[in-house]
């Protein structure tokens, strides 16, 4: 039990591709007024050859979109991948998720931003007159 509890807390780190990621989940607390929620997710290439990055899925395209400002990674360069999540209608807490895909058919790296509530409780964002923050 105690080896599982470790293979998990070491996950996030794994490289997938080549690329080690700084963190592959990251939570804000959501804020009255604020509608869209921006992360980055940094990695670096410690592989010997170009990572190449195929496609970025996402699991629910009406709210969360995510995006990298190139598509080839030569050994020992970084990167990000920058995910947004759009909570506009939606109740938080929520947790949603991106695929980055490779071009070498390898593992899928699974990101994933929270959206929390200070106290935990649920709360019901309204749909419209609310800003985009980072």
């Amino acid at each position: 039990m105690r080896h599982i509890f470790w293979l998990i807390a070491l996950l996030p780190t794994l490289a997938h591709a080549g690329l080690k990621w700084d963190t592959t989940r990251k939570a804000v607390t959501y804020k009255p007024g604020t509608g869209v929620y921006r992360a980055e997710f940094p990695f670096k290439n410690t592989g010997n050859s170009t990572v190449s990055i195929t496609q970025i899925q996402t699991g629910c395209a009406c709210c969360t979109t995510g995006k990298v400002t190139k598509w080839h990674y030569a050994s020992g360069e970084t990167g990000q991948v920058e995910m947004m999540v759009d909570v506009r209608g939606k109740e938080v807490p929520i947790a949603k998720s991106i695929l980055v895909q490779f071009a070498d058919g390898s593992d899928p790296s699974p990101l994933i931003l929270e959206v929390k509530t200070a106290d935990a409780k649920p709360v019901k964002v309204p749909r419209w007159n609310i800003e985009i923050r980072k």
